[in-house]
């Protein structure tokens, strides 16, 4: 296999992952906390230079998520693979991504799921100029230029592509990309250490990090309504750190709820707070129906802000907007279940759009 065609030189200075320009910085107030993180410096070192690569800064409260973050620093400074787990919406991803762009750190997020291969996560061979050349793939990418990869839903891997990551959780500071074999013209000291090539020297800023609904322990999948998913063999369960993640307190969602409610112009919209209060106690009473097994979903916090979203659009029609953000994506048994929930939290029957009136009625014929 000859070393990669591709210009190393100007990807470096392009991206600039690889430039690192240390500063100091106290964690309790980059990550805007309450109180000091128990057996995390107080000071920090992060690259003052700002990669491309970094997600925006977004409002983030950390404090909910105070032990986690604690365990995530403590264990990315360890090279710790870290799987983060719970129910959609718990802000899993978005805690991954907010930590590292605070940090500085590049990273790229794997929307992961069936469509998703061995060649689009560990690159391929390919012919440029007459030559044969290896192509990179995101993950290869990230280990060799030092770029922190995110494998969002990392269950719905495919079992055959789940096991050819298992290197990359591994330490070893090099990565052979088995697919790609060894050209038997060069020596393997020379080979192992020319830059694109396919044995990869593991980049020390390198970290990889998942999200997982089940944790990798699929077995009431089907149960809990994450159809489509794999379970993670035992073996590379071993080398992940977990971390879990449960939805928010009623007040913090609450919190939540209302900065999502102020526009660009300041004014906010016509919910007030008793009814966004039993927006949360609509979504809790169904979160309750699906941990005993009555529901195949749950009410993520996404839900809920598109619930009040939608009520802009419907001038404060707390109904159809229900409809439109929680109701219609429900099956038939959930939403028996949801209107149940409705009437309990809001203290009324929810008024059904034409075509679930229409739906209803053949149901019942």
């Amino acid at each position: 296999m000859q070393s990669s065609m591709v210009d190393t030189k100007a990807v470096k200075e392009a991206v600039k992952v690889t430039e690192m320009e240390p500063v100091g910085i106290n964690v309790q107030e980059l990550f805007k906390l309450d109180e000091p993180l128990p057996y995390v410096p107080a000071t920090m070192m992060i690259n003052k230079n700002r990669s491309p690569l970094c997600e925006d800064i977004v409002d983030y409260d950390f404090n909910p998520v105070r032990r986690q973050l604690q365990a995530a620093l403590l264990g990315t400074n360890r090279d710790a693979k870290i799987l983060c787990i719970g129910d959609k919406g718990t802000g899993k991803t978005t805690f991954i991504e907010q930590l590292l762009t605070r940090l500085n750190r590049p990273s790229v997020t794997v929307n992961c799921g069936e469509g998703v291969t061995e060649e689009y996560l560990l690159g391929r061979p390919t012919v440029k100029a007459g030559e044969v050349c290896s192509a990179d793939g995101i993950l290869s990418a990230g280990a060799r230029w030092g770029i922190n990869i995110v494998l969002d839903e990392v269950g719905s891997l495919l079992p055959e592509v789940q096991i050819s990551m298992n290197d990359f959780y591994g330490k070893q500071k090099r990565i052979v990309l088995k697919h790609y074999g060894l050209d038997p013209t060069v020596h393997p000291e020379v080979a192992f250490m020319q830059e694109g090539s396919n044995v990869i020297p593991r980049h020390r800023s390198f970290r990889l990090w998942a999200t997982d609904n089940l944790g990798g322990k699929q077995g009431m999948a089907g149960a809990n309504g994450y159809l489509g998913t794999n379970e993670i063999n035992q073996a590379t369960r071993s080398r992940l750190m977990y971390l879990h993640f449960n939805f928010m307190a009623p007040d913090q969602e609450l919190a939540v709820l209302k900065s999502k409610q102020m526009l660009p112009n300041g004014h906010a919209l016509a919910i007030n707070e008793f009814v966004l209060k039993q927006m949360i106690h609509f979504a809790n009473l169904f979160r309750g129906h699906q941990v005993s097994g009555d529901t195949d979903d749950t009410i993520s916090m996404r839900e809920l802000e598109r619930w009040v979203g939608n009520c802009e659009v419907y001038r404060g029609n707390i109904d159809e907007a229900f409809v439109d953000a929680i109701y219609t994506a429900l099956n038939p048994r959930d939403q028996a279940t949801a209107l149940n929930c409705f009437e309990e939290a809001i203290g009324r029957e929810l008024v059904l759009t034409e075509e679930h009136k229409w739906a209803q009625k053949f149901m019942q014929a």
